[in-house]
This record gives C-alpha cells, sequence and structure tokens, in this order.
C-alpha cells in the first residue's frame, strides 16, 4: 500500500512542476522584444557644424588717410642745380634794335623745408646763385657783366644770395600734382648792396620726395648800383630788371 501511495502523490507533483518550468520559460523567453520595442535605441547625436567666420585682417586706423597725404614731420628737399636754372631778363637798345637780353645759368643752391603736419611752418634756406654760371648770347656783354657790372669776376662778388624772411600765403592742405602759390619776401644782396625784395612763388608737390616750383620778382639796377659802362653799340639799358628761377627739389637722404 504504502508504494502505491507514493506513486500518486510523485506524479502530480512531477506534472505540477513541470508546469511551472513551462510557465517560467514561456514568460522569460519573449521578454526581450518586448524591451526592444518599447524603448528604441537612441539615434547618436551630432553637435550641428558651424560655418567658420572668415578671416579678416586687422585694419589699421587712418590707414586711408595715410595712403592719400604724406607722412607727418619735416622733411628737407635740396635744390638739384642740373634741373634748375636762374636767369635775369632787361632790354637794351643795341645798334638802335629794341633787343631782350636773357642771363641764364644753373649755378643756383638752396633747400625748402615742408612741415606736413603743419604746412604754414614751412621754411626756405638762403639761396646762393653762383653770378659766373649767368651767361647771354653775347660774349662782349658777358664779359663787361662780368668786369663792371656784376663784378664777378672778382671773388668777393661772385655769389648773389637772397635770405628768405617772411612767407605768406601758404596753404592748409596740399594734393600731390597740384600748384600753390605764396609769397617769400627776403634780403637780396648783389656784391655789397642788401635790398629787400619779394618774389612770388608756385610750387607744385611732385611725390612725397620731389617737388618742383618756380619764383620772379622786379628789381631796379639803380637800387643795386649796377651802372652800365659807357659802350658805343648800346645805347639804352632797362632800369627794371626781371629775376627768375625754375627749381626742382629732392628731399634729402
Amino acid at each position: 500500500m504504502l508504494k502505491r501511495v507514493s506513486v500518486r502523490f510523485v506524479v502530480p507533483v512531477m506534472s505540477v512542476l513541470v508546469l511551472l518550468l513551462a510557465a517560467c520559460a514561456g514568460g522569460s523567453a519573449p521578454a526581450a522584444p518586448a524591451a526592444a520595442t518599447s524603448a528604441p535605441a537612441a539615434e547618436p547625436t551630432v553637435p550641428p557644424v558651424q560655418e567658420a567666420a572668415p578671416t579678416v585682417a586687422p585694419v589699421e586706423e587712418n590707414a586711408a588717410e595715410d595712403a592719400a597725404a604724406p607722412s607727418a614731420g619735416a622733411v628737407t628737399f635740396v635744390i638739384d642745380p642740373a634741373r634748375s636754372s636762374v636767369r635775369f631778363i632787361l632790354t637794351e637798345m643795341l645798334s638802335g634794335v629794341f633787343t631782350v637780353v636773357t642771363g641764364e645759368g644753373n649755378g643756383v643752391a638752396g633747400s625748402v623745408t615742408i612741415d606736413f603736419s603743419d604746412y604754414t611752418a614751412t621754411t626756405i634756406s638762403p639761396i646762393e646763385i653762383d653770378a659766373r654760371s649767368l651767361a647771354t648770347d653775347n660774349g662782349f656783354r658777358d664779359q663787361a657783366i662780368g668786369r663792371f657790372i656784376l663784378q664777378h669776376n672778382q671773388d668777393e662778388y661772385r655769389y648773389i644770395r637772397f635770405t628768405p624772411t617772411r612767407i605768406e600765403g601758404l596753404p592748409t592742405t596740399v594734393t600731390v600734382g597740384q600748384p600753390f602759390e605764396f609769397t617769400v619776401t627776403g634780403d637780396l644782396t648783389i656784391r655789397t648792396i642788401t635790398r629787400p625784395v619779394t618774389f612770388a612763388v608756385t610750387v607744385t608737390p611732385l611725390s612725397e620726395n620731389e617737388i618742383q616750383g618756380s619764383g620772379s620778382t622786379v628789381v631796379m639796377r639803380g637800387d643795386f648800383d649796377l651802372t652800365i659802362p659807357s659802350v658805343p653799340r648800346v645805347a639804352d639799358v632797362s632800369e627794371e630788371v626781371t629775376l627768375e628761377i625754375d627749381f626742382v627739389a629732392a628731399a634729402a637722404q
């Protein structure tokens, strides 16, 4: 009897265990796909690409102005004798013919100092002219000038000097290539006599490194005791004498 009772209890117990195992197996198997559908994997986050800002070189202040205007400060321009000339002009009655006499040479020295931060502060050095460089179209006349009129054959009278004392009418602004006008008053010395004269001057800045200009004035021969020697062919010589200068000056190195 004991063996039969044991079998009867064993079978139901085994059946229950099998069902429990099956239930456990059946409940756990679909768990993986359920988790996959309920929480889908997040796509990787890629930060947005920002376009790089264009690189701009820093612009210096007043760059445009610096390109258009000369550098601030004073610059000295030295007259180039090879590209400059001085002359005197007068009239005479030669053998009954009215004649315009011009004596010209390039023996001129001097300088102009321009202050590019204040053009009105521009200065001009004494201008020196080698009278021996002056020549007309007549050799006999030139000899008379050298011996009796300017007397530049003598070393102490060789040079004519103009020493500026006042400049008026200078502009406040200057443009390359554009001429401007002003006046220069100073002391003109011929031999031992000095008189004040005023030149009307025009200057054109060719660049920051070169300028050109011209100047003229009228003097009276008697003011400088320029006596014309008595010559049979020369009947008359004008009292007025025009003095002119054309110059090119380059910035000193």
